[in-house]
């Protein structure tokens, strides 16, 4: 017997396409996610339904993917939210460094008290098939907008 019963040939790799880690392939592929997402920066963006919108992840780790329209919300807006299960969020940052963290979330009970929407800003998720609760926008300074295209927030 001149060969062993599991001598095979080892498979030579095959060479890259491009110098993408694959695990950023697998990332997009598993979630729909780009991969500039990742991290806790919201980035505008317009919708399929061409409204402007903030997207990104409410945590720089174990995050969930958010869709968060512009619109900061008052506590009574925000009452209104918690009353029609719309998650709300506390936006953190500047114009082009905002993210965000979780204020409330329907069917979870978080212990500890929120400072009120007044005194922080309180944004909603975006629903394509609901209006924003308030005409509002997010203040911003005239040095952020590059561009006439760009949202204004």
């Amino acid at each position: 017997m001149t060969g062993a019963i599991f001598d095979l040939d080892t498979p030579t790799p095959s060479p890259r396409r491009n110098d993408r880690p694959w695990w950023a392939d697998a990332y997009e592929t598993r979630t729909g996610s780009e991969l500039r997402l990742a991290g806790d920066r919201l980035i505008p963006a317009r919708h399929d339904c061409g409204r402007w919108i903030l997207t990104g992840y409410d945590a720089p780790t174990l995050a969930t993917a958010v869709n968060l329209d512009p619109n900061p919300l008052t506590a009574l807006l925000e009452a209104a939210c918690v009353i029609l299960a719309i998650p709300t969020y506390r936006l953190w940052g500047n114009p082009g460094r905002w993210s965000v963290t979780p204020r409330h979330e329907p069917g979870l009970t978080y212990l500890g008290r929120a400072p009120n929407a007044d005194t922080v800003t309180v944004i909603a998720a975006h629903a394509c098939n609901r209006p924003p609760l308030t005409s509002a926008q997010l203040r911003m300074t005239a040095t952020t907008r590059t561009r006439l295209e760009e949202p204004p927030y």
